[in-house]
C-alpha cells in the first residue's frame, strides 16, 4: 500500500471568538501507508485563514494540521482548506466553523 491520508475529523466546530480575535482549529490526521507522506500544500479558502502543517510524515505516523482564522468580520464563519499530498489523487478537505 502506498501513502494513504486518513482524517479523524474533517469538520471542527471551533466555537465562539471575539471580533478580530484569532481562533485555531486542530485537525488530527495519519499516514496509514507504508511510505513517507509528502504534503505539497494546504490551501485555505481566504487570506484570513493561516495554516500550519508538516511537509513530511513518516509511514504510520499521526500528525496535526492547524487552521487559524482571524475574525475580521462579525458573525458566524466557515473556512475550508484543501490538503494536497502524494497520499491521494483527490484533495482532502478540512473545514472549521464557529
Amino acid at each position: 500500500m502506498a501513502q494513504t491520508l486518513e482524517v479523524s475529523q474533517a469538520k471542527v466546530n471551533a466555537g465562539r471568538t471575539g471580533f478580530q480575535q484569532p481562533i485555531t482549529a486542530t485537525f488530527e490526521l495519519r499516514n496509514k501507508g507504508r511510505r513517507r507522506l509528502l504534503i505539497e500544500s494546504v490551501k485555505s479558502d481566504c487570506g484570513c485563514t493561516a495554516v500550519e502543517y508538516p511537509k513530511e510524515v513518516a509511514a504510520g505516523e499521526k500528525f496535526t494540521i492547524k487552521m487559524t482564522y482571524d475574525a475580521k468580520m462579525l458573525g458566524h464563519f466557515q473556512k475550508m482548506a484543501a490538503v494536497v499530498s502524494n497520499g491521494s489523487q483527490k484533495h482532502v478537505y478540512l473545514m472549521m466553523r464557529g
